[in-house]
């Protein structure tokens, strides 16, 4: 009996021991991220406090695949429309084709639509409404709709009657649709906003016009406002700035400007998106003398008010040129210079509340590959660009998983 008593300390002790180790080791267990949207956002939280963001990427399937159209074909928007991605592109020499891909998510073309027109024409940005597709663009340097259906017929079309480019069209969740970009007038970029109907009549037109250039790059809405983003040079030096215009839907000449810009630097914009309460801008800043050039992203709150700016130098020199959201990030993507005539395409992404960069991923081979869009698609994301060998140019589309790993990491 007392050897009996003697040992349950020592088995206690032992327990102990064993319920230690077994904490230690279990604090070691690598996070995942899992696809499953319950489980998503809390695991998330668990990646940002390990600071080791670029070891961790979560476990799908992701893909990269090259648009040849006589190896002459550029990528100029997506849209994305249910399971399906769709996108636009057109011959960079020959300007009177206009290509649309319809794409699954697993890569596959299920349909390929080339429009032919009679005389120069480019397309900047496209939305699909009821079956039609509605691009925007120019030709013959002048701003530019077509409506075509599904099977490529052309609906209708308008030119507007002065020289300018459309940039950006946007239908929001009201089934208003509005086009942005600018209009030239005696050698001078003017900033305009038109809304328009399934008909493509103009409804309703706001410009923006200083004493320089004014250029419309992007546009948001919300159920009582319109948000324009564009840059001027309308500025004490004549450098570049930034600006964002809130505009009541209901009366345009009720509105607000915010300006973004350094009297040092020439800032440029060209995607901007939001949530609730803020907005976050893409672009790129440059010292007066053009060089380097480094990746921009703003962070405002809802009244335009700045919160927080990053200037980050990617490689030798960057651009951001589109933006998206993932739950606790931004997304930018863009290209980076490696060296002479060698782009690589990249997204970078950064911590929504305070804007400290997170980590970058750079996509392509030893040929120049430069990203134009990126969108949130499928758990994941889809971007898109071309890639360049002399002559040669390609479409490019790459979907990466939520954190932009990928089979076509560099």
């Amino acid at each position: 009996m007392k050897k009996i008593m003697l040992l349950i300390p020592i088995l206690l002790v032992l327990l102990i021991i064993i319920d230690i180790s077994i904490i230690k080791n279990s604090s070691k267990t690598t996070i995942e991220v899992k696809t499953k949207k319950t489980q998503e956002s809390s695991i998330i939280k668990d990646i940002m406090n390990s600071k080791n963001y670029s070891q961790i990427y979560t476990k799908q399937n992701t893909w990269h695949k090259f648009l040849e159209n006589n190896n002459n074909l550029i990528i100029k928007d997506i849209f994305k429309y249910k399971e399906y991605v769709y996108i636009t592109a057109e011959s960079k020499e020959i300007k009177k084709k206009i290509h649309i891909y319809k794409i699954d998510k697993y890569g596959n073309i299920k349909k390929h639509i080339e429009i032919t027109e009679s005389i120069y024409t480019e397309i900047n940005s496209f939305i699909l409404a009821d079956s039609i597709f509605i691009l925007s663009g120019y030709k013959n340097f002048k701003p530019y709709i077509l409506e075509v259906d599904i099977n490529g017929n052309i609906l209708r079309s308008k030119t507007l009657n002065f020289s300018g480019k459309i940039k950006k069209i946007k239908i929001d969740n009201f089934d208003s649709i509005y086009i942005v970009g600018y209009k030239i007038d005696n050698n001078k970029k003017i900033g305009f906003m038109y809304e328009i109907n399934p008909s493509l009549e103009l409804l309703n037109e706001f410009n923006i016009t200083w004493y320089n250039d004014e250029i419309l790059e992007d546009i948001e809405t919300d159920k009582n406002y319109i948000y324009l983003l564009g840059n001027t040079n309308s500025t004490a030096n004549n450098n570049w700035d930034i600006f964002i215009i809130k505009l009541n839907k209901l009366n345009y000449n009720d509105y607000s400007i915010k300006k973004f810009g350094s009297e040092n630097l020439e800032d440029y914009a060209y995607s901007f998106t939001k949530d609730n309460k803020y907005f976050y801008i893409a672009g790129y800043s440059s010292p007066l003398e053009n060089y380097p050039w480094k990746t921009l992203i703003i962070k405002t709150d809802n009244n335009l008010q700045k919160i927080w700016r990053t200037d980050y130098l990617m490689k030798k020199s960057s651009r951001g040129l589109s933006i998206t959201q993932t739950l606790d990030k931004i997304a930018v993507t863009g290209y980076a210079l490696e060296k002479n005539n060698d782009f690589d395409g990249y997204s970078l992404f950064i911590e929504k509340q305070t804007g400290i960069v997170l980590f970058e991923n750079y996509y392509g081979t030893l040929l120049d590959e430069r990203l134009t869009k990126v969108y949130n698609y499928n758990d994941g994301l889809i971007f898109s660009g071309y890639q360049k060998n002399g002559e040669i140019i390609k479409g490019l589309i790459i979907y990466t998983d939520i954190n932009g790993k990928s089979n076509f990491i560099k």
